[in-house]
């Protein structure tokens, strides 16, 4: 399946990308608004002449499609865009929203509004109070971005300036948060992932913001699991190709001594739907909840069939990793383009089970939801210290595992034989591939080696297939061209 391999490397290739410098100056003292036209001398003129005091500072949105402390979007429904601006006076340390229009080719300052904190997490335009609307949703924190705060914001035609769509009294806090119709209404509702610190014991929350027919409000919310560490992940997309029925996917990172399957940390899955203005769970702790392990011998008398909670849980496989703050892994994503998204799933390769944890090598499979099971529909071992993945066919699966080869970074494909030493065991060798840069020196070993067409900066991807292979396991060099792709 060349296609879904290719999109699981988008899908993988987005959590991978960073950036990083060694000069770190506050970026919101060093950046102004471009003055390269006139209309944009224009803006910031209006701006100067709005702002509550001389000096000010823009504040940058440090997340979302809009970063610019200047965003443009038709608010107010005329086909033209006015403009929402992010700054901190320099007589407090609260930035505030200010929306400009052009008006007789004038840009002028409708409003200037306090907002919720320090600095601008993001902005995202949203038709929540209306299915015409363009409704304005800003999250705000402090300084230290651990207090979130969401608010919504509507423009008002009367007045002409934006105002609080928020119910009296309502004020969400959150931790991570998605905006979308699940229900396909016509009006997007916003999903508040959040956790709540004021009782003794903290508890996880998912929080559903809708509009009420008089503002926004919180309509529903469910528990989550327990005790978790960090919001891995949350996507929407239907719950499988066949049905239209959407759900939001929520990937938590929990502590995996809780979970009975290790002291490391963990990762599974809730799955929430709406209908009628609720949240319905579809896969959920609290719903289902742990109670013992589940026995998962088919064979055994007492076989306890898992729960759906029970069977998204799965190694977190980027905890092997030399960089402590790497993103978890693997989350749930529409692998194969079907729109229905995927849950993933993890397992050892074989022959890995006394291995350290930091040299653990997994076979990742992402299943679809069919019903009360989870169905394989795609399986690949992913190497991202080599920046590709190679998926695994079907005979492959519980049959072939996988050498590293630490002193020139290659990766040996055999066959498993059971043995008290599998992975020294090369005598069914299937395939090999191998990362090479260009400072490299490029030794003879090479010679037998063929290139793959994809490459990457200085580096090149080779692989070799042994000559004449006995093992029904074997493979040509072309399914292992099809096998093979970029993160």
């Amino acid at each position: 399946m060349p296609r879904i391999s290719k999109l699981l490397a988008a899908a993988a290739a987005c959590l991978m990308l960073s950036a990083c410098t060694s000069f770190s100056p506050a970026t919101d003292d060093l950046m102004r608004p471009p003055r390269l036209t006139p209309e944009q001398r224009a803006i910031n003129d209006a701006l100067d002449d709005a702002a509550l005091t001389q000096n000010y500072s823009l504040k940058y949105p440090k997340s979302g499609d809009h970063r610019s402390a200047f965003v443009f979007h038709d608010i107010d429904g005329d086909g033209e865009e006015e403009a929402i601006v992010f700054y901190e006076p320099s007589i407090d340390n609260t930035a505030r929203i200010v929306l400009l229009d052009r008006q007789d080719g004038v840009w002028r300052s409708l409003c200037d509004l306090p907002g919720a904190g320090q600095d601008v997490e993001f902005v995202a335009f949203a038709n929540i109070t209306a299915k015409d609307a363009s409704d304005v949703v800003v999250g705000w924190s402090g300084s230290d971005r651990e207090e979130k705060q969401l608010r919504v914001y509507r423009y008002s035609p009367a007045d002409r300036v934006l105002v609080n769509a928020l119910a009296e009294g309502v004020s969400p806090g959150y931790t991570t948060y998605l905006i979308d119709d699940l229900d396909r209404n016509g009006q997007a509702d916003v999903f508040l992932l959040s956790s709540n610190s004021r009782t003794t014991l903290e508890s996880f929350w998912i929080n559903l913001l809708s509009f009420d027919g008089d503002a926004v409000a919180i309509v529903d919310k469910k528990p989550l699991t327990e005790r978790i560490l960090q919001f891995a992940g949350v996507t929407a997309g239907r719950l499988s190709a066949g049905s239209a029925r959407r759900a939001i996917f929520v990937d938590e990172l929990v502590p995996g001594d809780s979970l009975a399957v290790g002291s490391t940390d963990i990762l599974v899955t809730e799955v929430f739907s709406v209908a009628d203005g609720e949240l319905v769970p579809v896969i959920s702790y609290s719903e289902e909840g742990e109670g013992e392990e589940a026995d998962y011998d088919r064979l055994d008398p007492d076989y306890q069939k898992p729960s759906l909670y029970q069977m998204t849980k799965r190694p977190n496989t980027a905890s092997g990793a030399n960089n402590p703050n790497s993103v978890p892994s693997p989350l749930c994503t529409d692998i194969d383009g079907d729109r229905a998204i995927e849950i993933p799933t993890a397992r050892l390769l074989p022959g890995y089970d006394q291995v350290d944890e930091a040299d653990r090598l997994y076979l990742t499979e992402y299943n679809r939801l069919e019903k009360d099971e989870l169905v394989r529909v795609f399986a690949a071992a992913i190497n991202r210290g080599g920046g590709y993945m190679v998926e695994f066919p079907q005979q492959w699966i519980g049959a072939v595992t996988i050498v590293n080869q630490m002193e020139n970074g290659e990766w040996r494909f055999i066959g498993y034989n059971g043995s008290d030493d599998p992975l020294n065991d090369l005598s069914v060798e299937l395939a090999r591939i191998r990362v090479v840069s260009q400072k490299d020196y490029q030794d003879k070993f090479l010679e037998n080696y063929q290139k793959f067409s994809e490459s990457r900066g200085m580096f090149s991807y080779y692989g070799y297939i042994p000559e004449s292979p006995s093992s029904p396991l074997a493979i040509t060099w072309t399914d292992l061209q099809d096998m093979f792709s970029l993160l």
